[in-house]
């Protein structure tokens, strides 16, 4: 008996789909026994090193087991709320100055502390007083000079610092000069529309000022004004441009911020990247 031409070509359609269907089942299983070998390889070579070490000082109190930090390249956890950068091993004081940063609005002092080093003194970087839900922090403006003092002292270094302030760090700071509520020799203020008085600033302590940002960060345009405001009143005081990026604090060359810190703890200058206000 014959087979009709409709049941023959449903035949073919049949062994068709079939051939697909086992084709597809060798493709699963290929995927699945690459994803095994991969993950076993992984496995066996360990744990990828993070981008940041983290080094835990068994004491915050202790300033001997403190100090045993000191010319270590990584971060170290100086408290429950302060991290940072040791100091380096040199006898040259002007290149010690100890530099303290202020993170922004819902920010991690881990983020920001690695772009702030510029001297060769104590980088600290406490946290915010106020813990948000995602495991950042935010400050509520009562506790960040003490959080500044604090620092200080968890590392006795007693010279006066330079503080930079990004974004809502900048504001707290700009607010706490504003109240004698803080002294340093150098203040670097980012991402703010800020306007420091010069009467403020010398009750501080302060003689250079750094007002700087990204270009196309809205609070950039006002930091000329601001800074020959300052430059009319006699303070030193400085514009940098971080290039062409918005609100944030890594430059397009990160060694431009950091000159400028530099330079705001008396280096000479003046540095890449910044003009003055009268200029």
């Amino acid at each position: 008996m014959s087979v009709s031409v409709p049941a023959r070509g449903a035949s073919m359609r049949a062994r068709a789909h079939a051939v697909q269907a086992c084709v597809a089942a060798l493709a699963c299983c290929a995927a699945i026994l690459a994803l095994v070998f991969v993950s076993a390889l992984a496995f066996a070579r360990g744990p990828a090193p993070s981008r940041t070490t983290t080094t835990r000082v068994p004491s915050r109190e202790d300033a001997r087991e403190v100090r045993t930090t000191r010319g270590k390249s990584s971060l170290v956890q100086l408290g429950p709320e302060l991290v940072g950068f040791s100091a380096a091993n040199t006898e040259d004081a002007d290149a010690r100055v100890p530099v303290v940063y202020l993170h922004g609005v819902s920010g991690k002092p881990e983020n920001g502390c690695p772009w702030m080093r510029a001297t060769a003194g104590w980088l600290l970087c406490p946290r915010g007083d106020v813990r948000t839900a995602n495991g950042t922090a935010t400050w509520s403006g009562a506790r960040t000079g003490a959080a500044i003092t604090g620092a200080l002292a968890a590392v006795g270094e007693p010279a006066s610092p330079v503080i930079v302030g990004f974004s809502q760090g900048a504001y707290e700071l700009a607010s706490l000069l504003e109240r004698r509520g803080v002294r340093a020799r150098g203040v670097v203020l980012l991402g703010a529309d800020v306007r420091p008085d010069a009467a403020a600033l010398r009750a501080a302590g302060v003689v250079r000022v750094v007002l700087g940002g990204g270009e196309d960060d809205p609070t950039f345009p006002a930091l000329r004004v601001a800074a020959a405001r300052l430059a009319a009143a006699g303070v030193e005081a400085r514009v940098v441009s971080l290039g062409r990026i918005g609100h944030m604090y890594i430059a397009h060359d990160p060694e431009i911020l950091r000159e400028a810190i530099r330079w705001a703890a008396g280096r000479d200058g003046p540095p890449r990247g910044t003009w003055s206000g009268l200029t």
